[in-house]
């Protein structure tokens, strides 16, 4: 009995451990995606008229700065030592929440591709126009808010227990 007491305490730390280990390294790469939303925001704001160009190669920098941070962030979404995986060996009803999560970030990650491919694209009616990338580009940043708040409450509802309250 005092053996099967340890083994499971054995168990716990090492989930325990895992646990903590893949919630630092989604932390980590929730800052990584703020700063790198940040910077792309602030190029984003910067004057364009008459320095077309230079605006564009700025922000498209920015952008691939964010597709790599979208990238690492893609593997840990499917990491088996991820803090998702482990969300879902924990509390396997989040299953359809997860794969939601995991196919909206696909698709920011798509459309991140397509505007930086269409930033230096010439069409038969010239470049593309610089206040439809910067509101492209603030729709994508919006739903990247959007999809972290989502993460967000995810990760909260797997770990938070509500056994509600008396009164």
């Amino acid at each position: 009995m005092n053996e099967s007491k340890t083994v499971d305490r054995t168990s716990e730390c090492v989930d325990s451990s895992r646990r903590d280990a893949a919630v630092d390294s989604s932390r980590l790469g929730r800052q990584r995606m703020l700063e790198a939303m940040r910077e792309l925001e602030a190029a984003l704001a910067n004057a364009a008229p008459r320095r077309e160009s230079k605006w564009k190669s700025h922000v498209a920098t920015t952008l691939a700065a964010l597709e790599e941070e979208m990238q690492k962030q893609a593997l840990e979404l499917r990491d088996d030592d991820g803090l998702f995986a482990d969300l879902l060996r924990e509390a396997p009803r989040l299953d359809n929440q997860i794969n939601q999560l995991r196919q909206q970030h696909d698709d920011l990650v798509r459309q991140i591709k397509s505007l930086r491919e269409e930033l230096f694209s010439n069409s038969d009616d010239g470049p593309p126009d610089v206040g439809d990338i910067r509101q492209r580009l603030a729709w994508l940043l919006t739903s990247l808010r959007h999809f972290q708040s989502r993460e967000t409450d995810l990760i909260y509802e797997a770990t938070q227990v509500d056994i509600g309250e008396l009164d």
